[in-house]
């Protein structure tokens, strides 16, 4: 994507999606989804660029949820500048209001 080249940054990211079928990895598909969504979002393709987004934020809640349901911080997960950018300024969501 730096350096303009739309046709290998889409190869790109369906590689990244396609190594990530059928396994969990968390960390690298919200990434990935993040990604996807700036791209498409910039080629005009609105709703990709929605699809993408949203399981990039569906992504990074699951993972902020597993850190603070174990009593691990959730701080610098969902205060990371990457993830703010994908979240935008929402609310930081209490992610295990359930538990006690």
């Amino acid at each position: 994507m730096a350096e303009l080249d739309l046709t290998r940054a889409q190869d790109g990211i369906a590689k990244g999606l396609s190594a990530m079928e059928g396994f969990e990895v968390p960390l690298a598909a919200w990434r990935v989804h993040a990604t996807a969504f700036e791209l498409y979002q910039n080629s005009g393709d609105r709703d990709l660029a929605e699809r993408h987004l949203a399981l990039s934020r569906d992504t990074i809640m699951k993972l902020a949820k597993f850190h603070v349901c174990r009593r691990a911080t959730s701080t610098d997960i969902l205060s990371a500048p990457m993830v703010r950018k994908i979240l935008g300024d929402r609310e930081t969501p209490s992610v295990c209001a359930n538990e006690a």
